[in-house]
């Protein structure tokens, strides 16, 4: 393995050139303007520059907590057959940010001699200061994610506490009407 330079920060390089690999990519939502090609793009310029075949795993509208994910599944099942040899992501935390199913994926990974590189961190995962790195910024999405929420259910409650109405609006029946 090497560092080497790519339009973004340094990312651990594979000595493997021709490689199969799988890109995952997750969005959260599908309705906010979160475009998966943010992520899509700069990891299929990043394979094709090494000449790998790669294969899309794109989770859209997904939580990076649900370990319930079609994508995802399709990638840790095309692992475990070995139809892959590496995962690539944007980042660690589009892979997951519940820490314990984070570590379950690369600790996957790992046996299966699957190798994974996130292209903006710089973290080799296959030595024992990368895999504490990841177990850190895996922690630090986790936490993300759970300030997140309480920011959010905070909101909802002042609202509430404002009197505003919360959720869709009423269903409108014409049988309520009076002429």
């Amino acid at each position: 393995l090497r560092n080497v330079q790519f339009d973004v920060p340094p990312v651990v390089l594979w000595e493997e050139t021709e490689m199969k690999i799988g890109l995952y990519v997750r969005v959260s939502t599908s309705d906010k303007g979160q475009d998966p090609g943010l992520q899509l793009s700069p990891l299929r310029d990043y394979a094709k520059a090494r000449g790998w075949e790669t294969t899309d795993y794109l989770d859209v509208g997904e939580s990076g907590a649900s370990a319930h994910r079609p994508a995802l599944s399709r990638l840790l099942e095309d692992a475990k057959k070995r139809k892959i040899g590496g995962v690539l992501v944007w980042k660690l935390d589009r892979l997951g940010r519940n820490l314990r199913s984070l570590l379950d994926y690369l600790e996957e990974f790992r046996v299966r001699g699957v190798q994974f590189c996130s292209l903006t961190e710089n973290l080799d995962f296959s030595t024992p200061s990368g895999r504490v790195m990841a177990t850190l910024v895996g922690v630090f999405a986790e936490y993300e994610r759970d300030l997140l929420r309480e920011r959010v259910r905070a909101g909802l409650q002042n609202a509430r506490n404002k009197g505003r109405r919360l959720g869709r609006r009423p269903i409108f029946d014409i049988g309520h009407l009076r002429t």
